[in-house]
């Protein structure tokens, strides 16, 4: 009854759409200079997926951890090994979610401390299934931390932005709060905090998370108010706090009237006497900026060496911000691929399974007709063996995408059963409404009338359809619903074909 039609390759099978989101997350994950990692709760650390930064973090390319050359364990410190279990062992008997610092030892003998944050991810009966997390590069942070236990108010600042980012790592969080600690460190009257990005041409720009407060007329006050719920982007970079980014360097400006690198103030903006900007770099990649102004006795090398430490924490926060967002990009990516068919990008036989226990449990509380229409391409093989493999993938992605056309609500799903079957789980739909579906999903197939010269049938595509109706009871369960729907579709298929049978019960 079923085919796997998959000969003509997996990446000529897969759907444009898929692909598209598969290359979004793959740009996503490479961009992010952080270890992005999915493995097994074992005692190796056994990777499933590791993203490619990991040869410049540890010397070791990511095949290594992949083809199990190498296990991630036998990089991890000995000193610090059993503190990184403890950690994880703890989390999988609380909330699933792990925080460790630790140090790694790369392939020429180098210690590096590492950040590392991550989740325990749960099978559907409660045991684990995985971990995934980042993991980012802090020796910088931690070299820098030794040289400041004097200096208290600075190392408070650094805790502060570790905090922000820990509890809520929203960007517009972490930012005011970064620029309140800079000002108060530095004395300065005004700033601004925020991180660079690149337009897909390759050029940078800057989004703006956290502003002071300005006496500016009502447009300015709106850019404020935007700032302060999400960040606004500046593209415009012909001016100070632009050339921070241009040049990736440091601009001191205690005159900025008669400075060549400024284009003036907004209409309506105070007075700015001096003007610190200060790149944020990870490594040599430009990550974020730091604006100031207006400080009483101006800018110096002094100023910018005292809240240096803070700026490289920040940093760290931006790339370990950025790399959670790749990893939960990379979740909802992987968790994609394991419940979607990778032809048609329409639910594959495990989503199905899963969504059918689900509403069969919600229709049983309920007391409501759940109905399945299982369907098959009529002599589909015959269809192989005359187009080929290659067209027999196109017919069935146009198949499918008639099939959805033909539900119009937000609980109905269309799944690819195997091969050329598909099926649909209607919630609270009575046998009559769900042979309704069908006869229209049937109908709007032929009416494609996309040719099959070698089918008995007719010479278009026809489908033949079982409609099986239950109200859930414990008596009964969701595999009695797909048996009465294979019945009734074998039936279909010995009546003749091109024809819906339905069984209600």
């Amino acid at each position: 009854m079923t085919e796997n039609n998959t000969s003509s390759g997996n990446n000529e099978g897969i759907s444009r759409e898929f692909a598209e989101e598969v290359e979004r997350f793959e740009s996503l994950v490479t961009n992010v200079p952080a270890i992005i990692y999915r493995c097994a709760l074992d005692k190796d650390w056994t990777m499933e997926y590791i993203s490619e930064f990991t040869e410049e973090l540890t010397g070791y390319p990511a095949s290594d951890f992949l083809q199990r050359a190498r296990s991630f364990a036998s990089i991890i410190h000995p000193e610090d090994r059993d503190h990184v279990e403890r950690v994880v062992d703890k989390s999988v008997h609380s909330d699933g979610r792990y925080i460790i610092e630790y140090r790694i030892v790369d392939n020429q003998g180098v210690t590096h401390w590492v950040f590392e944050k991550g989740q325990v991810i749960h099978t559907r009966t409660g045991d684990v299934d995985f971990l995934d997390g980042f993991i980012i590069d802090i020796s910088e942070r931690k070299r820098v931390e030794e040289m400041l236990q004097d200096k208290k108010e600075l190392v408070e600042a650094i805790q502060n932005l570790q905090s922000r980012f820990i509890v809520q790592p929203d960007p517009v969080e972490i930012s005011l709060g970064l620029l309140a600690d800079v000002r108060k460190l530095t004395g300065s009257e005004y700033g601004l905090v925020g991180e660079v990005y690149t337009t897909p041409e390759g050029r940078p720009y800057l989004t703006i998370y956290a502003l002071s407060k300005l006496a500016w007329n009502s447009e300015s006050r709106a850019l404020y108010e935007t700032a302060k719920e999400k960040g606004f982007e500046f593209h415009k970079l012909d001016n100070l706090f632009g050339h921070v980014i241009t040049d990736e360097e440091v601009v001191i400006s205690n005159d900025p009237r008669n400075d060549k690198r400024s284009t003036g103030l907004p209409k309506g903006h105070p007075p700015i006497n001096n003007f610190l900007g200060i790149p944020v770099f990870y490594g040599e990649k430009l990550v974020g900026e730091i604006g100031l102004a207006n400080r009483e006795d101006g800018y110096d090398q002094e100023v910018l060496d005292y809240i240096k430490p803070l700026v490289i924490a920040y940093g760290q926060i931006i790339v370990a911000r950025q790399a959670q967002q790749a990893r939960e990009a990379a979740e909802q990516a992987l968790s994609k691929l394991a419940t979607l068919d990778g032809l048609l990008g329409i639910p594959n036989r495990r989503s199905f399974d899963e969504y059918l226990a689900k509403q069969w449990k919600q229709a049983q509380r309920d007391k409501k007709p759940l109905s399945l229409i299982m369907i098959d391409i009529d002599h589909f093989k015959l269809y192989n063996d005359r187009y080929g493999h290659r067209q027999g993938d196109e017919c069935l992605i146009q198949v499918s995408r008639l099939i959805e056309k033909c539900l119009h609500r937000p609980s109905d799903l269309a799944a690819r059963y195997g091969g050329e079957e598909f099926c649909c789980v209607l919630p609270d739909t009575p046998l009559e409404g769900a042979v309704d579906v069908a006869e229209a999903i049937r109908s709007i197939v032929i009416e494609e009338a996309i040719p099959h010269a070698s089918s008995p049938v007719a010479a278009h595509v026809t489908l033949s359809l079982g409609v099986a109706t239950l109200v859930p009871s414990s008596e009964k369960s969701p595999n009695d619903l797909i048996l009465f729907a294979d019945q009734v579709l074998y039936k279909a298929k010995s009546e003749g074909r091109n024809r819906v049978i339905s069984k209600g019960h």
